[in-house]
């Protein structure tokens, strides 16, 4: 797998996800969560001796976000996509 570019995308994901206002509470707490498994991600990208993380967990919680945010976030939803594009070439 790319580790390296997995690793780079979610570093730019988090990055966004830092970025984003939060307006509304249900949204608020949408991408707390979302923080929250892509730092989880990361974390075990860097410490795991394997690199290996949960992936099919993770895809779930990129196409759930995917869906809640494609309309008011589109350049949030084009980096998930690329995750999710990176995560289905690695053949995972």
């Amino acid at each position: 797998m790319k580790q390296r570019e997995l690793k780079n995308l979610l570093t730019e994901l988090r990055d966004k996800l830092a970025e984003l206002p939060k307006s509304d509470e249900e949204s608020k707490e949408s991408l707390e969560v979302l923080k929250k498994d892509i730092d989880r991600a990361l974390r075990q990208l860097e410490h795991s001796e394997a690199g290996e993380l949960d992936h099919e967990s993770l895809r779930a919680r990129l196409r759930e976000a995917i869906d809640r945010f494609e309309v008011i976030h589109p350049t949030l939803t084009a980096v998930i996509n690329n995750i999710l594009n990176t995560l289905a070439g690695s053949g995972v």
